[in-house]
């Protein structure tokens, strides 16, 4: 009996015979040619592998052995703690089979950095402070900060006192700052913002304070420097 088919029937079509695509043969590659480090820093390069059967990595110096400081990690080289010695060049070599199949190849340079040291007492200004405001109005009963900053080497401590008696309830040295609180008539006057080192006043800047009220100034209005 011979085959028929319904009409609007498509037959299927044959099977196309599959195509194989020839592999890549095995290869490893090194994502930089010349690496720069800087003394005692630390990079890492890694070195990829691809192809069938796929390689493993194996890394080695050209000329002698790793230092201390340069390790594999699985695919990747890394350097800590960059010296002179670990300088030259570096072979990524593919291995199938316990045979080397490929290589690719590193260069490392190692940058020398200048050595940063701390300013000594002949490179620094003489131990002195600066107050923030020499002239000061404040209105009675607010209160104001005034800061006087210190600098030079080496760093004074910061002391701040009243020129004619002593501070009132209402003022205090916080830190490097003189704060006069619920302004009076006893905070006028001239303070003195002291560089103490090793117990010795070695600077001087002063502050005047005038006191407001009802639009009325009262108080000294002098102005004083520094020594």
């Amino acid at each position: 009996m011979s085959s028929s088919h319904l009409v609007g029937d498509v037959p299927e079509p044959p099977p196309q015979p599959q195509i194989q695509l020839p592999q890549a043969s095995p290869r490893v590659t090194v994502n930089v040619r010349q690496l720069t480090i800087p003394g005692g820093e630390s990079r890492t390069v890694d070195c990829t592998p691809e192809g069938s059967p796929l390689p493993r990595v194996q890394w080695s110096k050209g000329e002698g052995e790793f230092s201390n400081s340069v390790r594999q990690d699985g695919t990747k080289l890394t350097i800590t703690d960059a010296q002179d010695g670990d300088a030259g060049d570096y072979v990524c070599t593919g291995i199938v089979q316990a045979t080397p199949v490929w290589t690719d190849y590193l260069q490392v340079v190692i940058e020398d950095v200048e050595p940063v040291t701390e300013p000594g007492p002949s490179d620094q200004s003489p131990p002195k402070v600066k107050v923030g405001e020499s002239q000061v109005k404040v209105t009675e009963g607010e209160t104001k900060t005034i800061d006087c900053h210190p600098e030079g080497y080496p760093l004074p401590t910061v002391q701040w006192t009243k020129e004619e008696g002593q501070f009132t309830s209402g003022t205090r040295q916080e830190g490097n700052s003189l704060v006069i609180s619920v302004a009076k008539e006893d905070d006028t006057g001239y303070y003195t913002c002291s560089a103490i080192v090793d117990g010795t006043a070695v600077y001087t800047d002063y502050l005047t304070v005038e006191l407001e009220s009802n639009g009325n100034k009262t108080g000294m209005c002098l102005l004083i420097s520094g020594l």
